[in-house]
């Protein structure tokens, strides 16, 4: 049976789409490890095109391509470092901005008892300066040290799970290797002065990735257990079906013919692999059809 106020599954949307993202992140990491020393050696059976003016990819010799390779590896270690640090970032923008959406009375006191569905329905009624109060409190959240902006979480949602608070000073490592890399083009201290100094890389280890990945996920996992989710409840399906509603050219034949909870549940299986079921889509209608 749908609740507004219980998730649809046993995470939230937000956090399924975060955990796809860091299977795709560790396949990337893992197929490089796995495949550098066959690939290293790979230079008298790969078919390189003949040099001709707008050909790139061509190596003189087998000791450049070793190089080419090992930088690669360099690089890809470092950018899946990079990306699995961002990913919390995004997931956090868009699990609080979602429970910020579900409840906005947490942002504006004025608005308690505002179903919040009936601002997905209308979206001319929801207040001019609602937006931005979510906007600016979710900026606060991906801004600063991570101290800062659990600090800033914990005033709008409450206490923060002792497992995150306890991650922090880890969290702010990773994402302090990861602006290094972003802004310093992936270069270990001061930045080079002249083109023949010698380049020193941010070294990052496969106990680092694994480890980063691990904080990563187990972080995501208690902020969506125990802070953002039971604020998102259903918001992010009934999200999802009002804007799925709006593009069904023969929503009104569907309602008519019954075949409405159907097609939502095959939208719902394509996106995200499975469903809460047809029972349970047909009181999500229900409802949503019940506010004005």
């Amino acid at each position: 049976m749908f609740d507004f106020n219980r998730l649809s599954f046993e995470t939230t949307l937000a956090r399924q789409i975060a955990r796809q993202h860091l299977t795709n992140l560790n396949n990337v990491f893992w197929v490089g490890e796995r495949s550098h020393k066959l690939v290293r050696k790979s230079f008298t059976s790969i078919d390189f095109p003949a040099p001709a003016p707008g050909v790139h990819g061509i190596y003189a010799n087998e000791e450049q391509w070793k190089h080419a390779v090992n930088e690669f590896r360099v690089w890809q270690r470092q950018h899946v470092l990079l990306s699995t640090a961002s990913l919390l970032e995004v997931y956090v923008k868009s699990a609080s901005t979602a429970a910020l959406s579900a409840c906005p009375d947490i942002v504006d006191k004025s608005l308690d008892g505002i179903d919040s569905t009936s601002y997905l329905k209308h979206p001319d009624c929801i207040p001019k300066h609602l937006r931005q109060l979510i906007e600016e409190r979710v900026e606060g959240f991906t801004k600063g040290t991570w101290s800062e902006r659990l600090r800033r979480v914990g005033n709008v949602f409450g206490k923060i799970p002792a497992s995150v608070t306890a991650a922090a000073f880890k969290l702010q490592s990773i994402q302090d290797k990861r602006n290094k890399i972003a802004h310093s083009y992936g270069a270990n201290g001061e930045l080079r002065k002249t083109p023949w100094e010698k380049i020193s890389d941010i070294s990052i280890n496969p106990s680092d990735l694994i480890e980063a990945t691990k904080v990563i996920s187990d972080v995501i996992k208690s902020l969506d257990i125990d802070l953002f989710g039971p604020k998102i409840g259903g918001y992010e399906i009934v999200y999802e079906f009002d804007v799925w509603s709006r593009k069904q050219k023969n929503l009104g034949r569907m309602r008519v013919n019954g075949s409405l909870v159907n097609a939502f549940s095959e939208h719902i299986g394509r996106a995200f692999g499975r469903t809460p079921g047809n029972a349970y889509l047909k009181d999500l209608v229900i409802y949503y059809d019940s506010i004005r």
